[in-house]
């Protein structure tokens, strides 16, 4: 089953790095404060996350807020073709975060809760156009004007807009539960209404009406989330089973213990040209049927490793079966290419027990791929029976 991350963090990061923009809320925020001490560190951390999530799940959907200053960044550290490698395996998606739950305060208290949104008050923070177009003009990264064009028709499509009725009922609920006394582990007592709340007060209300809003967009788009705080931790009502269950980044680190593997995001730095690498990977047979794999494996630590090593013992042996034949046709006849005139004779030699229309079929597929008929057959185990060993086997390679 297709699994999509939903993953909030670095929306949140290029609101708080952004330049404040004087005066009202209703205006964009300014470029992102890229040179300042501290800027790059977190960065790398939004990178390897997004490495992490991209190799253990089928796509990463980002919210934006304002002009989506994560398309630049993400230009920048991947390189223009991965990103749209990326784009066209829709591995990466962003929903418009707008509107949003707010708050206002008179003398020091909660004057009022509302949704509104962040832009120039024309409707322009629902343009995703201009929201793609700005993003890209305030951290252009040497972008050549037409290709610009060419990149902002590509990242529109993989857009959408946030549905305003949830924004609107996050607000709802969360107020029900405050007067029901639902957020009194948050350190709000039951009252009838929020306003006449103490300001410090009013902002855990208007987190929790904002965890609330990320909780049911999740829910609504069938995704799932690595931001545990915030998300599954404000109401202790029916969340129980999100709060146990879970997710393929927990359940990889267990079984990568057992393999004795490092976790991903500390293999990002040992891999040259990381994304780049990755964007392939995951599209072969083995990191596909590893992500299904694991959505699908048991939850307990003990399960997990017993579902792991089941697996693994079920493999076929190599060259048992008909197909394994053929590749072991098509692997020979890609050394012979490599290897001269002995590993020709050794083809020969082999390829008397093996039946001539597989022959010839390998034969074709040699001209068209060349060694790389290896890779396709054997390193992707595409046709000796597939195993979740397989994907760490691929991530070594990465490593190589």
């Amino acid at each position: 089953m297709s699994q999509t991350a939903f993953y909030p963090q670095f929306n949140k990061f290029c609101l708080e790095w952004a330049t404040r923009v004087p005066g009202s809320v209703t205006t964009y925020g300014g470029p992102l404060r890229s040179n300042e001490p501290g800027f790059r560190t977190q960065l790398n951390l939004h990178k390897e996350a997004l490495f992490e999530q991209l190799l253990l799940f089928d796509s990463v959907h980002f919210n934006v807020t304002g002009p989506n200053l994560i398309c630049p960044l993400v230009y920048q550290f991947m390189g223009s073709k991965t990103l749209e490698e990326l784009l066209e395996q829709d591995a990466i998606s962003f929903v418009v975060w707008q509107p949003v739950p707010m708050l206002s305060h008179q003398e020091g208290n909660v004057a009022a809760t509302f949704t509104g949104s962040l832009g120039d008050g024309k409707g322009s923070e629902y343009d995703i156009e201009r929201i793609v177009d700005e993003g890209l003009r305030m951290y252009p990264g040497n972008m050549l004007a037409s290709y610009r064009s060419q990149l902002i028709r590509k990242l529109v499509k993989a857009h959408r807009l946030l549905d305003r009725e949830l924004p609107a009922s996050a607000w709802r609920l969360t107020e029900s539960a405050l007067k029901a006394g639902e957020l009194s582990g948050l350190g709000l007592p039951a009252r009838a209404t929020p306003i006449g709340l103490p300001a410090g007060e009013g902002e855990l209300l208007l987190n929790a009406a904002e965890s609330l809003l990320y909780y049911r967009y999740i829910m609504s788009a069938g995704m799932v989330s690595q931001n545990n705080a915030g998300v599954f931790d404000l109401f202790q009502i029916g969340l129980r089973n999100l709060q146990e269950r879970r997710s393929p980044v927990e359940k990889y680190a267990v079984i990568a213990q057992f393999e004795g593997f490092p976790n991903l995001r500390s293999l990002m730095s040992e891999i040259e040209s990381p994304f780049k690498r990755i964007a392939r990977f995951r599209q072969t047979h083995t990191a596909k049927k590893f992500r299904e794999w694991l959505s699908a494996a048991s939850e307990s630590d003990i399960g997990l490793v017993r579902g792991y090593v089941n697996a693994c013992a079920k493999r076929k042996r190599l060259f048992e079966s008909a197909p394994a034949k053929f590749v072991k046709v098509a692997s020979m006849i890609a050394l012979a290419h490599a290897a001269g005139a002995e590993a020709v004779a050794a083809g020969a030699l082999l390829m008397t027990s093996i039946p001539p229309e597989v022959i010839g079929e390998a034969l074709k597929l040699s001209a068209e791929f060349g060694t790389g008929v290896i890779d396709s057959f054997v390193i992707e185990n595409l046709k000796v029976g597939w195993t979740p060993k397989a994907y760490f086997d691929g991530l070594r390679r990465l490593r190589g």
